[in-house]
């Protein structure tokens, strides 16, 4: 003959399991987070706040260049 967990039994799995849920989902936020600090990807969304270009956002796209488009410069860090 089985016993029938408590409401109490139930409540406490339920919660741990939603907790390891939550530690994972934040572990892999900051995992991420992390990998962008010290990868330095490329971006492919860049805001032009400057009156050389009409202000707005801009999407790089890789490709041949043809006469009258718009390119990004990155200047080396020192």
């Amino acid at each position: 003959m089985s016993r029938r967990p408590s409401i109490h039994l139930i409540g406490s799995r339920l919660r741990r399991v939603r907790a390891r849920k939550t530690v994972a989902l934040a572990a892999a936020g900051l995992g991420l987070l992390g990998f962008t600090a010290l990868a330095k990807p490329t971006p492919w969304l860049v805001w032009n706040a400057s009156a050389s270009a009409p202000i707005g956002l801009y999407r790089i796209a890789a490709g041949a260049l043809a006469p009258g488009d718009l390119v990004l410069v990155r200047p080396p860090e020192y």
